[in-house]
């Protein structure tokens, strides 16, 4: 699909489909934590881990999630709170 707004629109309907979307949000959740994990513990600074590890994402709602937080941490927020 090549308009992004039509995509994420997608793929948030698909987050919220009975069955799919919860095992959806564990995939993705598996990917972004693990590949976060990986480059924290590699010296990588938490913003810009973000920035990479929104990447491993196939889900564009999901992406946009990660981004946000990436705004809140670089505006001083927490990622607890982002």
């Amino acid at each position: 699909m090549r308009d992004p707004q039509r995509r994420e629109r997608r793929d948030r309907r698909l987050l919220g489909i009975r069955v799919i979307g919860p095992l959806l949000q564990r995939i993705e959740a598996a990917r972004l934590t693990r590949t976060l994990g990986t480059l924290l513990t590699n010296g990588v600074a938490l913003l810009q881990a973000l920035v990479i590890a929104r990447q491993v994402c196939t889900n564009r709602a999901l992406q946009a999630q990660v981004e946000q937080a990436a705004e809140s941490v670089k505006g001083g927020g927490t990622l607890g709170r982002a």
